[in-house]
Protein backbone atom coordinates (compact mmCIF):
# COMPACT_ATOMS: atom_id res chain seq x y z
CA UNK A 1 0.00 0.00 0.00
CA UNK A 2 2.41 2.62 0.84
CA UNK A 3 4.52 1.86 -2.06
CA UNK A 4 2.19 2.80 -3.96
CA UNK A 5 1.70 6.13 -2.88
CA UNK A 6 3.45 8.78 -5.02
CA UNK A 7 6.01 11.61 -3.30
CA UNK A 8 4.75 14.93 -2.66
CA UNK A 9 5.81 17.56 -4.81
CA UNK A 10 4.63 20.72 -4.91
CA UNK A 11 2.87 22.40 -8.10
CA UNK A 12 5.10 24.51 -9.94
CA UNK A 13 2.52 27.22 -10.51
CA UNK A 14 2.83 27.26 -6.50
CA UNK A 15 6.36 27.77 -6.47
CA UNK A 16 6.45 30.17 -9.29
CA UNK A 17 4.00 32.27 -6.48
CA UNK A 18 6.22 31.71 -3.80
CA UNK A 19 9.39 32.77 -5.97
CA UNK A 20 7.74 36.03 -7.31
CA UNK A 21 6.55 36.27 -3.59
CA UNK A 22 9.63 36.07 -2.28
CA UNK A 23 11.28 38.37 -4.89
CA UNK A 24 8.88 41.10 -3.69
CA UNK A 25 9.83 41.01 -0.09
CA UNK A 26 13.16 41.07 -0.62
CA UNK A 27 12.91 44.30 -3.17
CA UNK A 28 14.40 46.56 -0.27
CA UNK A 29 17.39 44.73 0.07
CA UNK A 30 20.66 46.55 -0.77
CA UNK A 31 23.08 44.10 -2.24
CA UNK A 32 21.06 42.64 -5.15
CA UNK A 33 23.70 40.41 -6.12
CA UNK A 34 22.88 38.11 -3.35
CA UNK A 35 19.18 38.48 -3.57
CA UNK A 36 18.52 35.07 -6.01
CA UNK A 37 20.62 33.24 -3.05
CA UNK A 38 18.70 34.47 -0.46
CA UNK A 39 15.22 33.51 -1.77
CA UNK A 40 16.89 29.81 -3.58
CA UNK A 41 17.94 29.94 0.76
CA UNK A 42 14.29 30.62 1.51
CA UNK A 43 12.91 28.17 -1.19
CA UNK A 44 15.12 25.74 0.22
CA UNK A 45 14.04 25.83 4.31
CA UNK A 46 10.46 25.69 2.57
CA UNK A 47 11.19 22.54 0.49
CA UNK A 48 9.86 24.13 -2.23
CA UNK A 49 11.74 21.86 -4.80
CA UNK A 50 11.68 18.39 -2.42
CA UNK A 51 11.32 15.49 -5.17
CA UNK A 52 11.13 17.38 -8.13
CA UNK A 53 12.64 16.06 -11.02
CA UNK A 54 15.17 17.36 -13.14
CA UNK A 55 12.20 17.69 -15.81
CA UNK A 56 10.11 19.94 -13.18
CA UNK A 57 12.86 22.18 -12.62
CA UNK A 58 13.16 22.71 -16.29
CA UNK A 59 10.21 23.87 -15.85
CA UNK A 60 10.71 26.66 -13.04
CA UNK A 61 13.22 27.35 -14.49
CA UNK A 62 12.00 28.13 -17.78
CA UNK A 63 8.52 29.81 -16.45
CA UNK A 64 10.51 32.40 -13.81
CA UNK A 65 12.56 33.37 -17.13
CA UNK A 66 15.72 32.86 -15.50
CA UNK A 67 17.02 30.89 -18.63
CA UNK A 68 17.08 34.86 -19.93
CA UNK A 69 20.47 34.87 -17.73
CA UNK A 70 21.87 32.57 -20.63
CA UNK A 71 21.86 35.41 -23.57
CA UNK A 72 24.40 37.23 -20.92
CA UNK A 73 27.75 37.18 -22.94
CA UNK A 74 29.55 34.20 -21.38
CA UNK A 75 32.97 33.20 -21.34
CA UNK A 76 33.53 31.65 -24.82
CA UNK A 77 30.94 34.40 -26.28
CA UNK A 78 34.40 36.86 -26.05
CA UNK A 79 37.26 37.67 -27.80
CA UNK A 80 39.59 38.29 -24.73
CA UNK A 81 42.84 36.39 -24.92
CA UNK A 82 43.18 37.21 -21.06
CA UNK A 83 40.25 34.28 -20.22
CA UNK A 84 43.44 31.22 -21.40
CA UNK A 85 45.78 32.85 -18.45
CA UNK A 86 42.86 33.27 -15.98
CA UNK A 87 43.34 30.85 -12.72
CA UNK A 88 40.60 28.38 -12.36
CA UNK A 89 39.16 30.28 -9.52
CA UNK A 90 38.69 33.33 -11.00
CA UNK A 91 37.26 31.85 -14.14
CA UNK A 92 34.55 30.22 -12.27
CA UNK A 93 33.29 33.54 -10.02
CA UNK A 94 34.18 35.51 -13.71
CA UNK A 95 31.81 32.99 -15.29
CA UNK A 96 29.03 33.32 -12.18
CA UNK A 97 28.95 37.10 -11.48
CA UNK A 98 28.73 38.07 -15.70
CA UNK A 99 26.25 35.45 -16.42
CA UNK A 100 25.01 32.44 -14.73
CA UNK A 101 24.21 34.57 -10.92
CA UNK A 102 20.66 34.46 -11.30
CA UNK A 103 19.93 30.63 -11.85
CA UNK A 104 22.83 28.72 -10.24
CA UNK A 105 22.22 29.09 -6.44
CA UNK A 106 18.28 27.74 -7.50
CA UNK A 107 19.99 24.73 -8.90
CA UNK A 108 22.10 24.09 -5.91
CA UNK A 109 18.99 24.34 -3.84
CA UNK A 110 17.36 21.32 -6.09
CA UNK A 111 20.11 19.16 -6.69
CA UNK A 112 20.53 16.32 -3.99
CA UNK A 113 23.39 14.61 -6.41
CA UNK A 114 25.97 15.08 -9.21
CA UNK A 115 23.28 13.09 -11.56
CA UNK A 116 20.81 15.34 -10.66
CA UNK A 117 23.21 18.37 -11.90
CA UNK A 118 23.94 16.39 -14.78
CA UNK A 119 20.82 16.17 -15.81
CA UNK A 120 19.23 19.73 -15.36
CA UNK A 121 22.34 20.44 -17.28
CA UNK A 122 21.69 18.39 -20.43
CA UNK A 123 18.27 19.92 -19.91
CA UNK A 124 19.00 23.36 -19.96
CA UNK A 125 21.98 23.27 -22.80
CA UNK A 126 19.36 22.14 -25.24
CA UNK A 127 16.67 23.47 -23.95
CA UNK A 128 14.58 20.68 -23.21
CA UNK A 129 15.11 18.61 -26.60
CA UNK A 130 14.37 21.26 -28.59
CA UNK A 131 17.83 22.72 -30.03
CA UNK A 132 21.52 21.42 -30.36
CA UNK A 133 23.55 21.37 -26.94
CA UNK A 134 25.42 24.35 -26.84
CA UNK A 135 28.20 23.21 -25.43
CA UNK A 136 29.62 26.88 -24.33
CA UNK A 137 27.25 27.17 -21.82
CA UNK A 138 27.43 23.43 -21.03
CA UNK A 139 31.17 24.13 -19.72
CA UNK A 140 30.26 27.61 -18.60
CA UNK A 141 27.48 25.91 -16.19
CA UNK A 142 30.15 22.59 -15.36
CA UNK A 143 32.94 25.66 -14.52
CA UNK A 144 30.23 27.94 -12.93
CA UNK A 145 29.19 24.61 -10.47
CA UNK A 146 32.48 23.99 -9.25
CA UNK A 147 33.62 27.24 -8.29
CA UNK A 148 30.05 27.60 -6.42
CA UNK A 149 30.48 24.50 -4.66
CA UNK A 150 33.92 25.41 -3.90
CA UNK A 151 33.08 29.22 -2.88
CA UNK A 152 29.81 27.94 -0.91
CA UNK A 153 31.40 24.81 0.66
CA UNK A 154 28.60 22.81 -0.63
CA UNK A 155 29.20 19.03 -0.67
CA UNK A 156 25.99 16.53 -1.62
CA UNK A 157 27.14 14.79 2.04
CA UNK A 158 25.92 17.96 3.53
CA UNK A 159 23.54 20.42 0.96
CA UNK A 160 21.14 21.60 3.51
CA UNK A 161 23.81 22.86 6.10
CA UNK A 162 25.83 25.27 3.05
CA UNK A 163 25.89 28.87 4.04
CA UNK A 164 24.53 30.98 0.74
Amino acid sequence: MISNLKKAELPIEVNIDSYHDIRKQMEYLKDADKVNERIALKMTELNSFKNYSADKMYSFIDKTNMYLCFGNRGIFDQSDAKIKYYRPSLLGETVYQKKLHPIIPFIFAWAKSYENLIDLTLYLVTSNKRRDPNFSLMLELLICYSWFMEAMKISFEGLGKAKM
